[in-house]
C-alpha cells in the first residue's frame, strides 16, 4: 500500500478537488497537533501542505499521492529525489528516509517510514481509535 508508486501514477484532478488538504508546521521544538517534533536544519516557520497529489510545490512535481522527504536532492540519474529535502545537517535523515500517501478508497493520508535514517516518529495530541 505504501510503496512508492510506478512512474506514471496520477490522481484525478476530481479526487484532488474533494481530498482534505493536510498540514504540518514547524514552529518550534515543542509541537502541538499537526507539527513536526524536531526539524532543526528545516526553517522554524516551514509549513508543508499535502493534497490528494502530494506535495503542493513538490520539487519532484508528480501527482502519483506520495510525498517523499529525505535528505537527497538527486539520485544518481540527476533526477529530483524527494519532493522535501531535509538538508544532512541533522543526524539521522535519511536519503529516501518517509512517504506520506493518499489513499483515494478512504480519504485519508499514511505516514510510512522507509527506513534509511534513524526512523519516524509521530506525537498524537489527540486520541487515537484502533479500528481493528
Amino acid at each position: 500500500m505504501l510503496d512508492i508508486p510506478a512512474a506514471g501514477t496520477i490522481i484525478p484532478k476530481e479526487e484532488i478537488n474533494k481530498a482534505p488538504i493536510l498540514q504540518i508546521q514547524v514552529k518550534s521544538n515543542l509541537t502541538e497537533f499537526n507539527q513536526v517534533i524536531e526539524g532543526l536544519a528545516v526553517e522554524k516557520n516551514t509549513q508543508l501542505r499535502i493534497n490528494a497529489c502530494g506535495l503542493i510545490g513538490s520539487r519532484r512535481n508528480r501527482s502519483d499521492g506520495c510525498t517523499i522527504i529525505g535528505s537527497q536532492e538527486n539520485n544518481a540519474n540527476g533526477e529530483i529525489f524527494n519532493d522535501f529535502v531535509i538538508p544532512n545537517t541533522d543526524a539521522g535523515i535519511g536519503k529516501r528516509h518517509m512517504i506520506i500517501k493518499y489513499n483515494m478508497d478512504n480519504k485519508s493520508y499514511y505516514l510510512r517510514d522507509l527506513g534509511d535514517g534513524s526512523g519516524t516518529f509521530v506525537r498524537l495530541d489527540v486520541p487515537l481509535v484502533n479500528q481493528h
